[in-house]
């Protein structure tokens, strides 16, 4: 039999746990299973995000918005000097 001592546990526990070792693989189980569980969630929401599950910082977006050439043109036509009609 396994010996749960090295646990620290109190004597009534560490009675329990030797002569029913399952309690403790049970325990270790679900905690496995949780983790797994969790790990699995994170990516889910990780891989359906925007910009098909790859992260893109704000001004990285503002950044590149500013390099087109069509956003003077909107940012002209919203302050009212567009010239073009």
């Amino acid at each position: 039999m396994v010996d749960f001592r090295w646990l620290g546990g109190p004597p009534a526990a560490t009675a329990t746990l030797n002569a029913q070792p399952i309690l403790f693989v049970d325990l270790l189980v679900s905690l496995v299973g949780c983790i797994l569980l969790i790990l699995i969630c994170w990516f889910i929401h990780y891989r359906t995000g925007k910009n098909n599950g790859t992260y893109s910082p704000w001004w990285k977006n503002l950044k590149k918005a500013e390099e087109e050439s069509t956003f003077e043109y909107e940012k002209a036509n919203v302050l009212g000097r567009c010239q073009d009609h």
